[in-house]
């Protein structure tokens, strides 16, 4: 029982810092000819952790970091509201328009993919080639990503 959860907590941190790798730096990585799916498929068999596996913790980590950043800019406007700089009325419509824009980023990015895959293109081959998640995705648009770019998410 003691060496499960040993084991558990390893793959568990193991899984962290991948994913901190990999999300913090995927233009390196790219660089280097290292995939999301080759790293997935690494620690997959690494771990001895199914491919789904790490795919989630790895969605799960981006997750959790896209609500961070959420919750810092949000407390950023906060400061902003109190220190009079923007109205309260003004941080509700700028939360609403970054949503927005989240909203639009993660439509095109769907509607990208789904046209990679009409015209017969695996984007894990090609983005070893043209960087994370092919050309037009840019970075933060990639797979996980939830298409954040430079926003924050709100």
């Amino acid at each position: 029982m003691k060496n499960k959860k040993i084991l558990l907590s390893v793959t568990a941190l193991t899984l962290a810092v991948a994913g901190a790798v990999w999300y913090g730096g995927n233009k390196v990585l790219a660089a280097n000819g290292v995939g999301h799916d080759a790293m997935v498929s690494t620690l997959s068999e690494k771990l001895g952790v199914p491919e789904d596996k790490v795919t989630a913790a790895f969605d799960s980590i981006e997750t959790q970091r896209q609500a961070d950043r959420v919750a810092e800019r949000k407390n950023q406007l906060d400061k902003a509201v109190s220190a009079g700089v923007i109205t309260q009325e003004q941080e509700d419509k700028l939360v609403a328009k970054h949503a927005e824009l989240q909203a639009d980023r993660e439509k095109e990015r769907t509607e990208l993919e789904q046209w990679y895959k009409d015209n017969g293109i695996d984007q894990s081959k090609l983005s070893e080639y043209t960087g994370r998640g092919g050309i037009g995705m840019g970075q933060g648009m990639g797979r996980g990503m939830g298409g954040q770019g430079h926003m924050g998410g709100i």
